[in-house]
C-alpha cells in the first residue's frame, strides 16, 4: 500500500539458514518514497509508534538519493524508515556499505543480490562509498556489525 521494502538485518535474517544465525535483528528498516511516507506515517501512529529522532539527510551516504531518515519507537521497538527522493527506494539498497546487507523483502518478494557470497557468510565492501571519498568511522561500524553477524569480507578479483 505504500511501496515500501524491508532490507538491513530483519531481510538477512530471512534468508539465512537457522542453524548459522546466534543474533536477531534489533530494528526494523523500511524504505518508502517519498510521496508515500505521509501515508505510512498515519499508519504507524495508528499502531502507537511515536517519532525517536529525525535526520533530514544522512552524513553515511551523501551521493544517495536518500531525502531523509527518521527513527519511530514504541517501547524497545524501533523501526528506521528510510525516505527516498526517487519512486524506486531499492536503487538506495545497492548503495550500502557491503554486499551482506544488499537484500529486501517486498510485499511478495524477498531478493538477494549476491545470493552466494551472503548464503556462505561472505561479503565484499562497496568500493563506491571509498572511491567517492564517504567512507566513514560509521561504515567501519555498520562492518563490524555484521562481522560480530559472523559475516567474513573478502576481496574480489
Amino acid at each position: 500500500m505504500c511501496d515500501t521494502v524491508i532490507s538491513g538485518s530483519t531481510a538477512l535474517h530471512y534468508l539465512l539458514p537457522e542453524n548459522t544465525m546466534e543474533w536477531t535483528p534489533t530494528n526494523l528498516d523500511i524504505y518508502v518514497p517519498e510521496c508515500c511516507y505521509p501515508h505510512l506515517r498515519i499508519l504507524l501512529k495508528h499502531q502507537c509508534y511515536e517519532i525517536l529522532r529525525m535526520h533530514k539527510t544522512t552524513p553515511i551516504y551523501s551521493q544517495s538519493a536518500i531525502a531523509s531518515m527518521v527513527t519511530w519507537a514504541k517501547g524497545n521497538r524501533h523501526i528506521d524508515i528510510i525516505v527516498s527522493n526517487t519512486e524506486v527506494v531499492v536503487s538506495l539498497i545497492f548503495q550500502f556499505h557491503s554486499t551482506a546487507v544488499m537484500n529486501f523483502i517486498s510485499m511478495d518478494h524477498i531478493f538477494c543480490a549476491y545470493p552466494a557470497l551472503t548464503l556462505w557468510g561472505l561479503s565484499i565492501v562497496n568500493p563506491g562509498v571509498v572511491y567517492y571519498g564517504n567512507f566513514k568511522v560509521r561504515h567501519l561500524k555498520m562492518l563490524a556489525k555484521y562481522s560480530l553477524c559472523g559475516f567474513h569480507y573478502v576481496a574480489c578479483k
